[in-house]
């Protein structure tokens, strides 16, 4: 069993490193492209960005310190209202997969 675990864990390191590569590449080919540094485009990729969007200069706020604000009133809903609350998230997470609704960028 735990030789199993490693074998899937080793699998999926392998994976999350191409998959890095491949964003590394990506930045790069970005910052050929529109004249920022590759690490500028990851940070828009791994910032929260969406969440801040509208933040004023300085004042915007890491993904995880959002969650941390809100985790309580998640944890005050009832089980029907947070069922219906990640079927709303599943349903904008698909609408933004396929941009319904969402203006062409």
């Amino acid at each position: 069993m735990r030789a199993a675990s490693r074998n899937k864990k080793q699998q999926l390191q392998q994976e999350l490193d191409t998959w890095y590569d491949r964003v590394q590449q990506f930045t790069s080919q970005l910052s050929e492209r529109y004249g920022h540094k590759p690490s500028h485009y990851m940070n828009l990729l791994f910032s929260g960005r969406e969440i801040n969007q509208d933040a004023e200069p300085g004042e915007a706020q890491h993904p995880l310190s959002m969650q941390n604000i809100r985790i309580d009133n998640y944890h005050a809903l009832t089980k029907q209202e947070k069922e219906k609350l990640i079927e709303q998230l599943q349903n904008e997470r698909q609408s933004r997969k396929f941009k319904v609704g969402h203006p062409a960028q």
